[in-house]
């Protein structure tokens, strides 16, 4: 199920935490321009058209920008103006697949399908995920980008689904860590498609075998965001593997369920490693802290690891008027804490961020 046949390996370790997808910024130019050519009609020898300067929106033709492209000038706000044509044509979209299927994929084409999100976009990336007669690891990285898709069409979720149950596995590992994300942004506007897929994400990811294979299903199922994932979670929670542990916590953040407010209580109170505590330190952080302020409060003041502590604090000082509990932490990391930066921060001297 999760044999490791090098998907990984294609694509940027960004791309687990980011969703996004790999640039093939080195390709030949000249291979562009030509394929470019293919696509669009240009023909050989002619010069690239030129191209309607920025503030005019939809004045851009994909044709001419594709050919800009490929002559190696990307800047300009390129991707902002292909995603703008991308939206205002849905037969850009078509343009934009058969210049990736020149056997060129660059990051900026198959980002602007992706960031576009029109019915049409979607359906090219689709298309492009499920074409076999592309490099499978273009084929990886056009699968990846959907996973930046906000508002995905039934027609894109059932699409996943069906590579979900593909048998080409440099898809699988992929196609599972985006699979979540797909859920969770058409849970609303299409229950029925984004259940199929939550059930398809649950069974992929209780087969994990070995620790590396459970990180990276955990991570998909932090991706899901459902209280689905809960019973795999606390297996996790329970093991010995500290990497597997942090993952199960990092994999909480986007649970709707108290239930995972108690875990991340219990994890940041007895854990023994400190990265499982900081990564459920980093899962509290989307959540709402009132469930999980005393936990952090404690955090704060009891915790022997500096970065850890720091953590706590900081996400108390974001928050510092949450409870009482809250601002009694502050007041004793303000007053206790031997580095003078949590002093600093706890008294709002610094900045916490946001």
């Amino acid at each position: 199920m999760f044999r490791r046949v090098g998907w990984e390996t294609a694509l940027p370790p960004a791309l687990l935490l980011a969703l996004s997808v790999a640039s093939c910024r080195d390709a030949d130019p000249s291979g562009l321009q030509a394929n470019v050519r293919l696509a669009t009609g240009v023909t050989h020898g002619a010069a690239a058209p030129p191209v309607h300067p920025p503030g005019r929106p939809g004045a851009d033709r994909i044709e001419d920008l594709l050919v800009t492209v490929s002559a190696g000038r990307e800047g300009d706000g390129m991707p902002r103006r292909i995603e703008t044509a991308l939206r205002h044509d849905d037969a850009a979209a078509r343009t934009a697949l058969e210049y990736v299927r020149g056997d060129k994929a660059t990051k900026l084409i198959v980002e602007a399908l992706a960031a576009a999100g029109t019915p049409a976009a979607q359906e090219a990336l689709c298309e492009l995920a499920r074409d076999r007669r592309l490099p499978r690891h273009v084929r990886a990285e056009t699968a990846a980008s959907l996973g930046l898709l906000r508002r995905p069409t039934a027609a894109t979720m059932t699409a996943v689904a069906e590579l979900m149950r593909g048998e080409d596995p440099e898809l699988v590992a992929p196609t599972l860590f985006l699979a979540g994300s797909i859920a969770r942004a058409g849970r609303d506007d299409h229950p029925t498609e984004a259940a199929a897929i939550e059930l398809l994400v649950l069974v992929q990811a209780a087969r994990a075998r070995g620790s590396d294979d459970r990180v990276e299903a955990l991570a998909a199922l932090g991706n899901l965001g459902s209280p689905g994932v809960l019973p795999q979670v606390r297996t996790a929670l329970a093991g010995d593997d500290a990497r597997v542990r942090a993952a199960g916590a990092r994999a909480l953040r986007l649970v709707p369920d108290p239930a995972a407010d108690r875990l991340l209580a219990a994890t940041l109170r007895s854990d023994r490693d400190p990265t499982v505590r900081a990564a459920a330190l980093f899962a509290a952080g989307f959540r709402k802290l009132e469930p999980l302020v005393d936990a952090v409060a404690e955090t704060a003041e009891t915790e022997p690891i500096a970065y850890v502590r720091g953590n706590a604090v900081t996400l108390l000082a974001r928050h510092r008027d949450v409870s009482p509990r809250a601002g009694r932490a502050l007041a004793f990391v303000a007053s206790h804490d031997p580095r003078p930066d949590l002093r600093r921060l706890a008294t709002g001297e610094i900045d916490p961020g946001r």
